[in-house]
Formats: structure tokens, sequence, C-alpha cells
């Protein structure tokens, strides 16, 4: 009996001891509001607007502990300094220690863009600025705009922003800025605290890090005038989180086409193709001969691969020119010497071809060449063709159906070609098949199409052979002319120049679709257009030479004016119906 009292009494002693514990658990506190609050500069040292600075370290002090994201592409100084300050986080400060000797009676800024952050949340502390002056006074003006890109009118971000208080026309090649500020995903740009003059504006996407245009490969804009000193607004000293300004001037971001005619690359990409890359549409003759190879005149064909007939593949008709896999050819054309003067150029150029290796099963039929019921079938090498018309598909009254070749061709065989009217059977032998005048590998055949009337071709193997001997496949299929009710149309007027006019039409995927060359005030004509949604974008061809040009710095040239067709309600989606008839206008502002 007194055992069991015993065991009674422990096991009620363990149950109020654990009921105890639990009552005695600290719990991690639920709920209560999120942290959206940023960090609060509670003080500076030396203090923020000071005049005559001369201290090597500014230290900066929050409410709560912080830290630095995105410095890389935030944090900048203006005037723009040799070597950067090392920035680190000490508890809730931020300590940037200055390398440089600063000039005297200057007033630099140090933008922190967003890159200040609570160390919770991440919540910035929004456009930050520490200005100070070494001189006795501060200045205290400002200027804000915005860059683009010139073809597509979209922000560019992170691209620099220059302003000189010089004028020349060689200053951005010659000098850093008087001021520096880097656009943020938005294309916008803010200099804050600047003296109160007229300055000369200049972006500049600096691949070297020097401040200077000193690559053909950057990226610039610029503006026709001065900005003057009455465009720029007063900012008030106790606003450390600077607020966003009225933007003054959108400057259009371009690369500018090389002006040097040079050979920029060549290489040979297969037996029957070598390829000339030149850095700016080539004037003058290109005169190509073989060397130690007996050749006629007429031993390639010519195929410009760019609108800008920079780029030219050249085409080996004689094989054998073709059947070497090395082959040494004299170039002669005009080069940019260092005066600027296009001087004759004779190079030789040694147009090598390295087939790509076959892997070791390559061509193996099994074992002991036997045969194997898993190995692949190798499949017959054939001519490759792209036709633009697709099978059930719609061939457009009045335009060609076209076919495009991989290679140009060597033999064409109409016998082998069957166009047929499905509608009472008989052969289609009024047609015509044309190389296209500019790309050899491209042939229209043309016939009068009828509205939903079938047709059918048959192209059996032989009817094309290429430069390389290969024959097409058999292609066979039907069609239909095309019934214009099935179709949109849209009809453009564009206003607000007198230049012609390059009119472009992009579908929902951003592709280019059609393009039509027109003058202001006069309708242009898009037809046959599929239901569905497109973007209009327009090129003012201010040269006519039916291409979008870029600017050119040193000419003050701006590159030619792009505009987009817009509208609020649908973002500037045109939405097509079939049958229906779109009056759509344009203007270039």
């Amino acid at each position: 009996m007194n055992l069991k009292r015993t065991v009674l009494v422990l096991l009620a002693a363990s149950a109020v001891i654990m009921s105890l514990s639990q009552c005695a658990k600290v719990v991690s506190p639920t709920g209560g509001p999120k942290d959206t609050l940023a960090p609060v500069m509670l003080k500076s040292n030396p203090a923020i607007y000071s005049t005559n600075f001369k201290a090597e370290k500014i230290v900066l002090t929050f409410n709560e502990y912080v830290k630095l994201k995105d410095q890389q592409k935030e944090f900048l100084v203006s005037p723009p300094l040799k070597n950067n300050p090392e920035t680190r986080i000490k508890g809730k400060s931020v300590e940037i220690t200055l390398k440089d000797t600063l000039l005297e009676n200057t007033t630099y800024s140090v933008y922190f863009g967003n890159s200040i952050v609570d160390n919770n949340e991440g919540n910035p502390l929004k456009r930050f600025v520490y200005p100070f002056s070494t001189g006795s006074k501060l200045d205290t003006m400002a200027f804000a705009g915005t860059v683009i890109n010139a073809l597509s009118l979209e922000p560019i971000e992170g691209i620099m922003v220059h302003l000189y208080a010089n004028h020349s026309d060689s200053i951005p090649f010659k000098s850093r800025p008087s001021q520096i500020a880097r656009t943020n995903k938005n294309g916008e740009f803010t200099f804050y605290n600047i003296a109160a003059k007229d300055y000369k504006i200049f972006a500049l996407k600096d691949d070297n890090s020097n401040y200077l245009f000193d690559q053909e490969s950057e990226t610039i804009a610029f503006s026709d005038s001065i900005v003057k000193s009455s465009s720029l607004t007063p900012v008030t000293l106790n606003d450390t989180v600077k607020t966003k300004m009225t933007f003054s001037i959108t400057l259009n971001a371009f690369n500018e086409k090389s002006q040097k005619q040079v050979l920029a690359d060549y290489k040979r990409e297969s037996t029957h193709k070598f390829r000339l890359s030149f850095n700016k549409t080539v004037e003058g003759n290109i005169i190509l001969k073989p060397l130690y190879i007996k050749h006629n005149n007429s031993w390639f064909i010519k195929e410009y691969v760019t609108a800008g007939k920079d780029t030219i593949d050249y085409w080996i008709t004689d094989a054998a020119i073709s059947k070497f896999d090395t082959i040494s050819v004299q170039l002669s054309y005009l080069k940019t010497d260092s005066l600027g003067v296009l001087r004759g150029q004779t190079d030789t150029l040694k147009l090598r071809f390295t087939p790509k290796s076959k892997s070791a099963n390559e061509g193996k039929k099994g074992l002991f060449g036997l045969g194997s019921d898993e190995e692949e079938v190798i499949k017959k090498e054939t001519l490759k063709i792209t036709t633009s018309v697709k099978k059930n598909g719609d061939a457009i009254i009045e335009k060609p159906f076209d076919i495009d070749f991989n290679i140009p061709l060597a033999n064409i065989n109409k016998d082998f070609i069957t166009l047929k009217d499905i509608s009472d059977s008989t052969n289609i032998e009024n047609y015509t098949l044309l190389m296209d005048s500019l790309n050899p590998r491209l042939y229209h055949l043309n016939h009068n199409w009828e509205t939903d009337k079938r047709y059918s071709i048959e192209m059996l193997p032989g009817a094309f052979i290429g430069l390389d001997g290969l024959e097409n496949d058999t292609i066979s299929f039907g069609f239909k002319g095309a019934n214009p009710e099935n179709y949109g149309i849209i009809f453009l007027t564009v206003t607000g120049t007198n230049k012609p006019v390059i009119a472009q039409l992009y579908d929902s995927s951003k592709k280019l679709v059609a393009e039509q060359k027109g003058v202001a005030n006069e309708k242009i004509t898009f037809t046959y257009l599929s239901p569905g949604k497109y973007r209009i974008k327009v090129i003012e061809d201010t040269n006519s030479n039916g291409l979008w040009d870029t600017g050119w710095y040193i000419k003050g040239i701006q590159p030619e004016r792009v505009v987009f067709f817009t509208d609020p309600k649908t973002k500037g989606e045109i939405n097509i119906r079939a049958n229906w008839e779109n009056e759509i206008s344009v203007t270039f502002k």
C-alpha cells in the first residue's frame, strides 16, 4: 500500500511539473504591421550641406541598421572623381572614405540613388543625395531629363549623362565633364546642386570608364542646343531626399555608324561561300581575284546580307575553285586612311574552310556493317527550300509565290515543276520563275492568282539543283487564291514632316511583317493583314535612302526621327479584323 501511494504521488507531481512547463513556454509574438518605412538619417559628419569641406571621411548615421544594395549602379559622386570612394557599413552608419584631392570652391553631390535600404525589410531611402562644398557657398540648382533609344524609343538605364561648362564640340573627346548623373530604369536622370551656368549636355555609355567619348562602339546622345541657366530649377537645402524634377529634355541615344571604310572581318563559311564585312556601306568597287587558280570573270555571285550593304556574301560558282579547302584571293578596294581620305588598298586574303569533324559512329551501318534495327536511318542530304505560301495557305492576289533556297542554284528544270488549277485539273503554263535582283537565293513564281480558286504545286527531285550539287526533295501541296474579305486593311496617314517616310508594321510578337515607303500627307496602305494585333512605327527618311540612319555627333547630325502610333485606350495596339478597314494617323511632333 505504501509503495502504491508513493507511485501515485510521483505521477501526480510529474503531471503538475509538465503543466507548469507548458504554461511557462515562451512563444514568439505573431502578427503586427509590416515595416514599410525607409531609414531616416539622424545625423551626418560633416553635416550635410557643409561648406569649406575638408574631411576625408563622411559618416551618415540612421535610425536603424542599414545596408547598401545595387551600389555599383546607384552610387555616384559628381563632379567625377579619379578614384572611387570606399564605402562600408558600420552598425547604423554608412561610411564614405574619399581617396581624391577635391577641387577648390566646388560643390560635390554624393548620389546614393535607392541604394540605402533597411536591414530587415529592404525598404529603400529613395533618391538620397549628400551635397557639400569645398568653397564658401553651395550651388543650389537642379536639372532633369530622360535618355531613350533613338530607334525603339525605349528608356535606357545606366547610361551616364555629362554636363560641360565648356561648350566646345570637341569637349566630349578631350575632357572629363563638369557634372555627371546616371539614368534609372525609366531612363530618367537628375542633376542636383549644380552651379547656375549654361551647360553643354552629352550622354555616354562609357565602355572604358574614362568619361571620354573615345570608342566608336560607345552609345551616345547629344542635344542640338545648350542647356541655359534659365532652364535650371532651384532646390531647397533641407530637401535631403530629393523629389522628382520636371524632365526638361529628352536625349535620343544611338551608336554612330563608322565613317571609316575598312575591311572589318572575312571568313569562309562553306566550300561555296565566303563573307566580307565592312564597317560601313561600301563606296567604290570591290575587285576579287583568286591567286594561283585559273578562273573566269564570273567565278562568283554576290549577295548583300544587310540592308546597309556593308556585309556581302560571295557564292563561288566555279567548281575548280570551290573544291579547295583553302584559297588565296587578292582583294582591291577603297580604304579610309589616317586623314579620312579613301585610297586604293590591295590585300591578300587566305580563305580557309574547315569541315566539321564527323563523330566516330557517324555513317556506320551497325556491327560489321550488316545493319541494325536500332540504328538511326541516315537521311540523304537535299537542297533546303522554304516557300512563302504554305500547305493549304493563301497566295496573295498580285503578289508572287516566293521560293527561298539555302544556296544559289546551278540549274532549274521546269519540266519537274507542275502548277495546277485544281478546279479543272489543268496545268498552268503561263507562270514565270525569276531570281530576285538582290538575293540570288530567292526566286519569285508569278501568276495571276484568283480569289478562292484552288491550286496545287509539285516540285520533283531535280527541279532545282544547288551550287553544291544537291537537289530538292519532292515538295507537293495545295493552296488557294486569297479572299480579301478574310483580311483587314490599314490606311495610314503621316503628318508633321515633309520628308519621305518608312512605315513598318509589327505583329504581337514584335516581328516585322510589312514595310511600306511613302510620303507625308498621302495614304500608305497595308493590305491582306491577317486578323490580330499590330503596332506601327514610322521612320522619317531624311536622306531618302530607305533605311533608318543613326546620328553623327561631330557633324551635329541627329539620328533620323521615329514615331509610334499611340492610343491611350489600346496602348498603341491596332486590332485588325477580317473585312475591316482601319484609318490610322501618326504625327511627328
